[in-house]
């Protein structure tokens, strides 16, 4: 299971849908910011950590 997998589970029970999504991700491709929008999530980051 990953975390887009998740976020679809959680989104789809009415006792979770409220939950707040935040995707922490290697992938930096725009295709993988758009998917974990478009499910649910609210925020994506994308690792490493750039401070800036």
């Amino acid at each position: 299971m990953n975390g887009y997998e998740i976020c679809k589970q959680l989104k789809s029970s009415a006792k979770t849908v409220e939950v707040p999504i935040i995707f922490i991700s290697a992938l930096d491709e725009p295709f993988d910011k758009v998917k974990a929008f478009k499910i649910g999530g609210v925020d994506y980051v994308t690792k490493p950590f750039q401070l800036e």
